[in-house]
C-alpha cells in the first residue's frame, strides 16, 4: 500500500506514505513528519464537514482555525511554524524560514475574524477571482510547449527578489501568532526544522518532496494547469538550487488527487501542453502519470517516487473534491515538516 493510515498519537484520521516515514522508507535517523489529512475530524458543518482548512471557500473562519490547531497538534507541530502557499496554479516555488518570516517575507495569518481581503487566502485561486470555471473543461492559459522550457522559478523568501506580502485587511490587529501565508506561490521548501508547510487541495494533487541527507523537505500544489507548467520541475531545482539536493536522492509522494477515471477534459489535446499527449486517453488525462513522469525526468529514481492513486472524486467521503461536490466543498491538508534532532 503507497498510503498507510497513520495511528500515531491522536487527532484527525490522516495517510503517510511508507516511503516518507522513518524506519520504513528513510533511514531512521531521518527525521521528518508528514501526513495527509482526510475531511474527516473537524468541526466544521456541511458542506465543510468537518476538518476544511481553507478560509477561502464559505467556512466559518473560527472552524477553520481550529481546524489547523486539529491537524498540527496531531503531528506536535506549533501554530506559530505554519506556513501555507498562496495559490495560483503557477510553478513559483518560495524558501521559507524561521528568519525570512521575521523580517516580514510572508503575511501573517489572521485571527479567526472576517476575511475582507482574498489575497490573504491561503487557496484564493477560484472561479470569481479569474472569471472562470476552475475545470479542466474550460480552455486552459497559454503553457510553455516544453516543461523544461518554463522560465526561473525559484524564489528566496528571504531575500531581495521575494514575492510582495500585503496586510491581509483585518479591521483589528492580530495578537497572537497563528502562522504565515506566502501569496502568489504553489510550492514551499524549507530546511528549517521550526517551518510546518501546508498545502490545501480538494482535487488537485499535493507532493511531498524529502531530501534525506541535508535533509530539507518540500511541498507543492500540483493542479491540472501547474502539472502541465512544470511546478514538480521547479519544486525539484529550487531544492537543488537551495540545499544543493540531488535529485538522484530525492523522494516524492503524489497524494490524493483527480484520478485518470474522473479527470475528463473538453478537448485535453487542445487543453494540455505537447507533451502531456502520452497521458491523453480519449477525453480523459492520467495525472497520477503525469506528475510522476514528471518526477522522474527531473531526476528522481522510479524506486523514488510513489503515487497515492488514490481518486478525490471517487472518495469523497474521504476526501474534499471540489469537482465532485460541484464546487461546495472545503479543502483537506497536506502538512510536512522536519523535526528537531
Amino acid at each position: 500500500m503507497r498510503l498507510a493510515e497513520d495511528s500515531s498519537g491522536e487527532g484527525p484520521p490522516r495517510y503517510a506514505f511508507d516511503l516518507l516515514t522513518p524506519g520504513r522508507g528513510l533511514d531512521a535517523g531521518v527525521r521528518v513528519r508528514h501526513a495527509v489529512f482526510t475531511r474527516r475530524g473537524g468541526v466544521g458543518a456541511p458542506p465543510f464537514d468537518s476538518l476544511n482548512v481553507s478560509a477561502s471557500v464559505g467556512d466559518e473562519p473560527a472552524a477553520v482555525d481550529r481546524n489547523r490547531d486539529l491537524a498540527l497538534a496531531a503531528l506536535g507541530r506549533p501554530r506559530a511554524g505554519l506556513v501555507m502557499a498562496g495559490l495560483v496554479h503557477g510553478t513559483t516555488v518560495a524558501r521559507v524560514t524561521t528568519e525570512s518570516l521575521r523580517r516580514g517575507k510572508g503575511q501573517p495569518l489572521p485571527n479567526p475574524l472576517p476575511v475582507h481581503d482574498k489575497r490573504g487566502d491561503p487557496d484564493r485561486y477560484d472561479a470569481a477571482l479569474h472569471g472562470e470555471p476552475d475545470r479542466p473543461g474550460h480552455p486552459a492559459r497559454p503553457l510553455p510547449w516544453l516543461v523544461r522550457a518554463t522560465p526561473p522559478i525559484a524564489t528566496e523568501a528571504s531575500g531581495p527578489h521575494a514575492l510582495p506580502m500585503r496586510p491581509s485587511g483585518d479591521d483589528e490587529p492580530r495578537t497572537l501568532d497563528r502562522g504565515h501565508v506566502v501569496l502568489d506561490v504553489d510550492a514551499l521548501v524549507t530546511d528549517d526544522p521550526d517551518v510546518t508547510l501546508l498545502i490545501t487541495a480538494a482535487d488537485c494533487a499535493q507532493v511531498f518532496v524529502v531530501d534525506p541527507r541535508r535533509p530539507a523537505v518540500g511541498l507543492a500544489h500540483a493542479g491540472w494547469r501547474g502539472t502541465a507548467a512544470g511546478v514538480l520541475t521547479a519544486t525539484v531545482e529550487a531544492m537543488g538550487r537551495h540545499f544543493g539536493s540531488d535529485p538522484a536522492e530525492l523522494r516524492a509522494a503524489v497524494g490524493p488527487c483527480l484520478g485518470p477515471c474522473c479527470a475528463q477534459f473538453s478537448d485535453p489535446h487542445r487543453e494540455l501542453p505537447a507533451w502531456c499527449a502520452p497521458f491523453i486517453h480519449g477525453d480523459h488525462v492520467d495525472l497520477w502519470a503525469m506528475n510522476r513522469q514528471q518526477l522522474l525526468e527531473a531526476g528522481l529514481r522510479p524506486e523514488h517516487v510513489a503515487v497515492a492513486e488514490v481518486c478525490t472524486v471517487c472518495n469523497r467521503d474521504l476526501y474534499f473534491s471540489h469537482r465532485g461536490d460541484r464546487g461546495r466543498t472545503g479543502r483537506f491538508a497536506a502538512v510536512i515538516a522536519l523535526v528537531q534532532g
